[in-house]
């Protein structure tokens, strides 16, 4: 049985980045790498197999890796990684090229919260980077530790959830599209996403909607108005009340404290 030694080495990359070409690797990697797509999905090819890590999903790159990465039936692939080294004791990470495809508005927080830290490189910012790293890790290990009949789940209501990451800013998107998009009936819809992630599928869209306002809120200058049209609410009244409500602080209050 392996151990697992998680020291990761402060030699960590994060970054932006975007395809529109393939992007060859014709020496092995020297890196771990893990990355969440933005825009588009990403198709990998390694030793002629060909894998999709879809838009909105965490992939994972094996250290020494000889591959190939390229946009997949787009123009443009866009995602943020995050290169790292790693001690375990010459043991890869063992996880799945497609990784990370459920607790998918966490990712992305943690995965700008983590380019944020690494971009200002305040004191102590590579040890923070490293723990949001770690936090990353951990939540993709609980993902590939579900049972058979919770990933079965996952499956039949994926293309609903895909859909929603995608329109989230519809003040109009309906549960009852999302259903229908899975072609299952909208109870059968709602009681397997309850399932999952123990919460109704409105009540997943109204934190997910939160969830993006929060990161606009802290990495641009928008107003506040502007922010609630873009995240899917209809009024700027109805964001702020549901913002305080979740985080109980208004969306002014807490930019100021950024």
């Amino acid at each position: 049985m392996s151990i697992f030694n998680y020291n990761i080495a402060d030699n960590t990359i994060i970054f932006r980045g975007s395809l529109t070409s393939p992007c060859v690797f014709e020496e092995p990697r020297n890196h771990e790498s893990l990355f969440f797509v933005t825009k588009g999905d990403i198709e990998y090819i390694k030793n002629d197999i060909s894998e999709v890590v879809k838009f909105n999903n965490v992939g994972y790159i094996k250290k020494g890796s000889i591959d190939i990465s390229k946009p997949y039936n787009c123009d443009k692939v866009s995602y943020i990684a995050v290169n790292f080294n790693i001690n375990l004791d010459s043991v890869p990470l063992p996880l799945p090229t497609s990784c990370g495809k459920i607790n998918t508005s966490r990712y992305e927080e943690l995965f700008i919260k983590a380019l944020e830290t690494f971009q200002l490189k305040h004191p102590g910012y590579m040890a923070i980077c490293n723990g949001i790293i770690m936090q990353i890790i951990g939540l993709l290990f609980e993902e590939q530790n579900l049972s058979r009949e919770e990933h079965k789940k996952h499956n039949q209501i994926n293309d609903g959830i895909k859909y929603l990451t995608e329109n989230f800013d519809n003040p109009d998107l309906k549960i009852s599209e999302l259903s229908k998009i899975c072609k299952l009936s909208e109870r059968h819809f709602r009681r397997i996403f309850y399932d999952l992630y123990k919460k109704m599928p409105y009540e997943y869209l109204i934190d997910f909607r939160l969830g993006k306002s929060k990161i606009l809120l802290e990495n641009t200058s928008k107003a506040i108005t502007e922010i609630a049209f873009e995240c899917g609410f209809s009024d700027v009244y109805s964001f702020s009340h549901s913002f305080t409500n979740h985080f109980n602080i208004s969306p002014n209050k807490y930019r100021d404290l950024r």
